[in-house]
């Protein structure tokens, strides 16, 4: 079993970082895996969830410049309800996130997805989405995140442009990826996503222009909207000879 592997492994050698992640990892995987099905009971479950928390600890401590270690941690702690959840991410594993791996946009995109779901702090959530978009132009996730919070907002005008550059972005990777695919089966996943959040997205979209449209039409006041129905009713139906 992979499980049992891998706890051999930690045991024969404590201190490498590697294996104290690739447990975690696993651990983690096979508990959600196990919610999923529903295959084990909640005490197994938990004690999964535990092996992940830590181990996933240990390997940050014993290398703590190891980037790989943040990234396990972060979704270990995203995973596993904890008291301290919002601190132990907030001040702790996004900052040593950014500082070893400045470049990578996706550490200022789940920061701010972290403000949303953590402190439901929308301006300092669309600073990192910004921030993001600021280090990769055509990074999908956080141009979506943006339309997403404009419209919670009512910005809809804002909302549209967001979901506008998050079209264009995406369907170029959607073009990339379909003569690639042919060759790549293994890539066929990844498309299907893609296409899936395409169709997801232009739904949404259009769902908002719709809303503009509506806002803009002109009101009817009482007396017309009266006048307006006592000519329907009085209009006569054409019939055919």
């Amino acid at each position: 079993m992979i499980l049992g592997s891998l706890i051999k492994a930690r045991n024969i050698m404590p201190d490498n970082d590697s294996y104290r992640r690739a447990l975690s990892a696993t651990a983690l995987n096979f508990a959600i895996l196990a919610e999923q099905q529903k295959t084990l009971t909640d005490e197994s479950k938990q004690q999964l969830l535990q092996t992940a928390v830590v181990e996933g600890e240990m390997a940050v401590r014993l290398a703590p410049h190891n980037i790989f270690n943040w990234e396990n941690l972060q979704r270990v702690y995203s995973t596993v309800t904890l008291e301290n959840q919002d601190d132990l991410l907030m001040n702790n594993v996004f900052l040593q996130e950014i500082s070893l791996d400045p470049t990578n946009p996706g550490h200022r995109n789940d920061l701010g997805l972290a403000y949303i779901n953590l402190r439901n702090d929308t301006e300092l959530a669309k600073i990192n989405f910004q921030n993001a978009i600021s280090l990769k132009p055509d990074f999908v996730d956080a141009h979506y995140s943006l339309a997403i919070i404009y419209r919670q907002e009512g910005k809809k005008e804002k909302a549209v442009q967001a979901y506008d550059q998050t079209l264009s972005f995406l369907t170029s990777q959607i073009s990339f990826l379909e003569p690639v695919v042919s060759s790549r089966a293994d890539l066929q996943s990844n498309l299907d996503q893609l296409k899936q959040l395409e169709a997801q997205i232009e739904s949404e979209r259009g769902a908002l222009l719709l809303e503009i449209e509506e806002e803009q039409q002109p009101e009817i006041s009482p007396e017309e909207a009266e006048i307006k129905k006592t000519e329907e009713e009085t209009t006569p139906i054409e019939t055919g000879e």
